[in-house]
């Protein structure tokens, strides 16, 4: 049983993330949420809080090394919407690749790079342009090529999407439902689903490309 340890921004990003790769893997894989840690919400039913700079910071304290230790790959997610701001400091193009590549490339340098040349290829980035929610365009657009491609204003274009259908929306207001996004996302779970969408939405055709070089 391979193991993956999910270093991500947020809540929701780890219940895409999950999906994403049961879906690659198969059965044969156990996730294990590392970042933020899956201590569910609490009484008011609020996750731990997330974004860029809590994983950041997660990352510079060597959480990444931890996890490490008890899993056979990490995953580390980041979302590129911030990218340019201080602290961040990538900035934004309209490249979809090149972003995520730059960002790729921070991402190395947080974790250090003496670490990334010894293990890089346990690790595995998750770099979505310019949120995970554009990694979902693809199941809502399958014949739709530009909006499946889409790289911003992708929460939106999910919400108006999946209310013209009747389907529970990922998010009202500031608040995102974890329970939408997994039961969207879910569809990845079948092989044959994400191998013929994920290519649809750059940067969801990066990571893929990465899962396949993993040992």
């Amino acid at each position: 049983m391979r193991t993956i340890g999910l270093i991500a921004e947020g809540h929701t990003d780890q219940v895409v993330l999950e999906q994403l790769l049961v879906g690659f893997f198969g059965d044969e894989v156990e996730v294990h949420p590392v970042q933020p840690q899956d201590a569910g919400p609490d009484a008011n039913g609020t996750y731990a809080p997330g974004g860029w700079t809590v994983l950041f910071r997660f990352l510079r304290e060597g959480g990444h090394r931890e996890a490490l230790q008890f899993n056979d790959l990490i995953v580390i997610h980041v979302d590129t919407d911030c990218a340019d701001e201080v602290g961040f400091d990538v900035p934004q193009r309209d490249d979809p690749a090149g972003l995520a590549q730059a960002v790729e490339a921070r991402l190395i340098e947080i974790v250090g790079v003496d670490f990334y040349a010894a293990h890089g290829h346990r690790v595995i980035f998750a770099v979505a342009v310019d949120e995970i929610e554009c990694w979902l365009l693809p199941l809502l657009f399958e014949s739709q090529k530009k909006k499946a491609a889409k790289t911003t204003g992708c929460l939106e274009a999910a919400n108006h999407a999946l209310s013209k259908r009747g389907e529970p929306r990922l998010s009202t207001g500031d608040s995102k439902d974890p329970k939408a996004y997994e039961r969207l996302a879910r569809r990845y779970r079948r092989r044959s689903t994400l191998s013929r969408l994920g290519p649809k939405n750059p940067s969801l055709h990066r990571f893929l490309l990465h899962l396949e070089e993993t040992p």
